[in-house]
């Protein structure tokens, strides 16, 4: 009896809890959101640097305001 008692302690203990399962794609999740905020972020960075270089009298061939 003891010996089949340690078997099903042991065989629970190596089974996924539902909050083991979840904690997975959880990660994943995250993963896709930071990288989505950063690209976000860095478009706008983008926009920003090349709308302020056209605002000082920088003007490349894309300027729609230099013509």
């Amino acid at each position: 009896m003891g010996s089949k008692t340690s078997k099903t302690v042991k065989s629970i203990k190596n089974e996924k809890s539902d909050d083991d399962k979840y904690k997975d794609t959880h990660i994943i999740f995250r993963f896709v959101y930071w990288a989505i905020v950063f690209i976000v972020l860095g478009m706008l960075v983008t926009g920003l640097y090349y709308t302020l270089k056209s605002d000082f009298g920088q003007c490349s061939s894309h300027d729609v305001r230099c013509y």
